[in-house]
């Protein structure tokens, strides 16, 4: 369980800290970590003062919170917003054929519940210890035992995240005391053990290479996590899970992966619609979001083809992953993988056949 009046007092030395700071590079990372302890304190209601919060929110119609916190919102909007990465016309193109060729190969599934299991976070951990040593890899055993040996950097909440409903897990970076928290949030089902499994990565890439905002390519976050999801599947098959309670967490992530390519492909044929009807013939300009979106894509085919690199050998595929964590990509460049043996032509191909790979052994897409 985290410390939360350790939590309290080390934000209190940070924004002092924050208050005298003028080096750009140390002000990033002490805004950075000052909003991961608020974030920690408010989304996991962990804090006993986010009650009065919450009352004060219903009695103002939410303008308590707004207000309280603005200058820290205000301090993230401003790091998200104003990153300037490269993009130039022939990767704004290329990224928008990766959306079209996973849009392409997006077949109907149903609906999905999750197999229900006993709530047991020994079990949840234990299993996702198991699955780091099965990589026969010590640096990233090593790396996800800091956090899941230590009770203080991890945090197990019954329910839902607070800001985001659909949310089951989140991983606070701490570039001050470098340290990375995770936090499951626990409903009783299968997606518990791989929401935990998946934070625990993120901690192992901030262990590898604590990257900030503006010193890398922003948007490439989730490619060693997508890869152990893609590995942790297969984990637990061989543990005894059933394929089908398995392929259920498959299907997820390909629904997932279907609907931000739907989103950026409506919204970008939206505005290109609105520019003809003015007369405007330019390439459609990316907001930070749909920018995300589509390194998000491009993360989750990266990845794939990292598993398959892994499956087919696993400590070269492995140190192609650890050396891919370790790389800060220049953001004033468009991002180039090819460092871990990944062309450009490699993840247009992959992308073709992302979703069906992905649940392949699904049936033919029916949940069962």
């Amino acid at each position: 369980m985290w410390n939360i009046e350790e939590i309290k007092e080390k934000r209190k030395i940070v924004n002092d800290k924050l208050k005298k700071c003028s080096n750009a590079h140390d002000k990033e990372a002490l805004a950075l970590t000052s909003l991961a302890y608020l974030r920690m304190l408010c989304d996991t209601k962990l804090d006993k003062s986010v009650k009065i919060y919450k009352l004060m929110d219903k009695l103002t119609c939410n303008k308590f919170t707004l207000i309280k916190n603005r200058k820290y919102n205000q301090m993230e909007a401003d790091i998200v917003n104003n990153l300037n990465q490269y993009v130039d016309y022939d990767f704004k193109d290329f990224l928008m054929q990766i959306c079209k060729n996973v849009l392409n190969d997006n077949p109907k599934y149903d609906d999905i519940e999750y197999t229900k299991v006993a709530v047991d976070v020994f079990k949840i951990k234990d299993t996702s210890k198991n699955f780091y040593a099965s990589l026969g890899d010590f640096e990233l055993l090593s790396k996800a035992l800091k956090t899941l040996n230590t009770p203080s950097l991890l945090n197990f909440v019954y329910g839902t995240h607070d800001r985001f409903d659909n949310c089951r897990g989140m991983t606070y970076l701490d570039y001050v005391y470098e340290n990375a928290y995770c936090v499951a949030f626990i409903n009783g089902d299968l997606l518990d053990y791989q929401t935990l499994n998946h934070e625990i990565m993120h901690s192992v890439d901030f262990y590898s290479n604590s990257k900030m905002f503006t010193d890398n390519y922003y948007g490439f976050h989730e490619v060693s996590t997508y890869t152990v999801d893609y590995l942790f599947w297969d984990f637990l098959e061989s543990e005894g899970y059933s394929k089908e309670s398995v392929d259920l967490l498959r299907q997820a992530r390909a629904n997932y992966l279907a609907s931000l390519a739907r989103h950026v492909y409506t919204e970008y044929n939206g505005i290109r619609q609105a520019m003809k009807a003015y007369g405007i013939d330019e390439q459609v300009d990316f907001d930070i979001n749909m920018l995300k979106d589509l390194l998000e894509l491009e993360s989750a085919i990266i990845a794939y083809i990292l598993y398959n690199k892994i499956k087919a050998d696993n400590k070269l595929g492995l140190s192609d992953l650890k050396k891919f964590m370790k790389t800060k990509l220049d953001p004033n460049k468009t991002p180039d993988f090819n460092f871990i043996g990944i062309s450009n032509d490699d993840i247009l191909l992959a992308s073709k056949t992302l979703l069906s790979n992905i649940s392949k052994n699904n049936n033919k897409g029916k949940l069962i």
